[in-house]
């Protein structure tokens, strides 16, 4: 009915749009990309992609991930600018444990939106499971920036939890991380030098737990700090 009707009215949008899902449905690709161009050749993707995209979310929801990605990508496609398919395909690649696919996607959203703090994170995380350290430090440095609860939050409890759990060398490498991006956390600078001193790294340690007795003269640990730098002097 859409391509009896586009005849008509070549500027039908509707019609366009109506013609373009039902291609892409029918699963004809070929029949659905001259539909997209047709599209674009009046200059409104807008409603198309965005329908593309609630059937995405639907799809993502009822944990058809397979689904949702393709679809999620369609979008990007038809709407290059429409962030959130950017940072949904993020989150998608980093549960399918495909990293560099979600660092891809987070950095394409941060790219078009420089103050989304949610890329920014998820740029973070795929960075440094890829080993990108230099992706991952300016990552963490814009999440400073944007979100300075998640660093002196959820990243510094698990930063934590890796030392609590006698992982001193893979809660050193957050840490660091950590200090890098907010230098003024009293708590990571002393955690952070006491995993070097356990480390076996006594002269890098001395200057974060001094550091750490500067800045928080009152808290318990500064007893802990000061033996320890007791021990490096």
């Amino acid at each position: 009915h859409a391509e009896e009707a586009i005849p008509r009215d070549t500027g039908d949008v509707r019609g366009l749009q109506i013609r373009f899902d039902a291609y892409r449905k029918l699963g004809n690709q070929e029949k659905a990309d001259e539909a997209a161009d047709a599209l674009r050749a009046v200059g409104d993707l807008g409603e198309a992609a965005k329908r593309l995209f609630n059937e995405a979310v639907d799809s993502y929801n009822s944990g058809n991930l397979p689904d949702a990605q393709n679809k999620f990508q369609q979008v990007t496609e038809l709407d290059p600018e429409l962030v959130p398919a950017y940072t949904a395909l993020a989150r998608i690649a980093l549960q399918q444990g495909a990293p560099t696919a979600a660092a891809s996607a987070a950095a394409a959203a941060t790219q078009r939106q420089p103050d989304n703090g949610q890329a920014w994170t998820m740029l973070f995380d795929a960075s440094r499971m890829t080993g990108d350290e230099d992706t991952a430090a300016t990552a963490l440095a814009k999440v400073a920036e944007l979100n300075p609860d998640f660093v002196a939050g959820p990243l510094f409890d698990h930063a934590t939890t890796l030392y609590n759990e006698g992982k001193i060398e893979e809660s050193a490498a957050e840490l660091k991380r950590i200090v890098a991006a907010q230098p003024s956390l009293a708590r990571a600078r002393y955690l952070y030098g006491m995993c070097l001193y356990n480390l076996g790294r006594a002269d890098e340690a001395k200057g974060h737990l001094e550091a750490f007795v500067e800045m928080a003269p009152d808290d318990p640990d500064v007893a802990i700090a000061t033996e320890m730098l007791s021990y490096v002097e």
